[in-house]
């Protein structure tokens, strides 16, 4: 008894603050405070930028505790953070797009999500400033989908389309 209720006091207790990761994600946004706390008065303790990768330790509602690659461990918004699977997928994008040529030159005239692949729900890459600089190089017209996730269909039943472009920005 004795034994279990020690291992139960370090696995719960301990192993939570063990510094041991939990998962490894990418900061999405292009500025990102590291907090000393997630409470409502809080110290900002660095400052991370977009790519830099985090070791998640762990995650307590919508905050996870992180450690940067310089050391600093503290608390970051998880919504500002991306799967590391979603960051290596648009690396290898932007590594295709390297060989492709530019279509045309354009800016973002409004602060726009960029997305992995065209549609609404697809995994977020970040986020276009208003006035942003783009290379476009494709674009694509998807069926718009409904709040509900199916194809919207107005009482015409003629799929209405959104537009999508493929872009490069910094």
């Amino acid at each position: 008894i004795l034994a279990a209720g020690i291992g139960a006091y370090f696995h719960w207790f301990r192993g939570s603050s063990s510094g041991t990761p939990i998962q490894m994600e990418y900061v999405k946004s292009p500025s990102l405070d590291l907090l000393d706390s997630p409470a409502m008065v809080h110290k900002v303790i660095g400052v991370l930028k977009f790519g830099d990768r985090v070791d998640v330790l762990k995650t307590e509602g919508t905050w996870a505790n992180v450690q940067a690659g310089d050391g600093n461990q503290g608390w970051v918004i998880t919504q500002e953070l991306m799967p590391s699977k979603t960051f290596e997928d648009g690396q290898k994008l932007l590594h295709q797009l390297s060989g492709r040529q530019v279509q045309a030159a354009g800016h973002a005239v409004l602060a726009a999500n960029l997305r992995l692949e065209p549609g609404r729900d697809a995994p977020e890459l970040g986020m276009l400033a208003q006035d942003q600089t783009l290379d476009v190089f494709d674009r694509r017209m998807v069926a718009k989908k409904t709040a509900g996730g199916g194809a919207h269909q107005p009482a015409s039943s003629t799929p209405v389309p959104e537009v999508w472009y493929l872009v490069r920005s910094g």
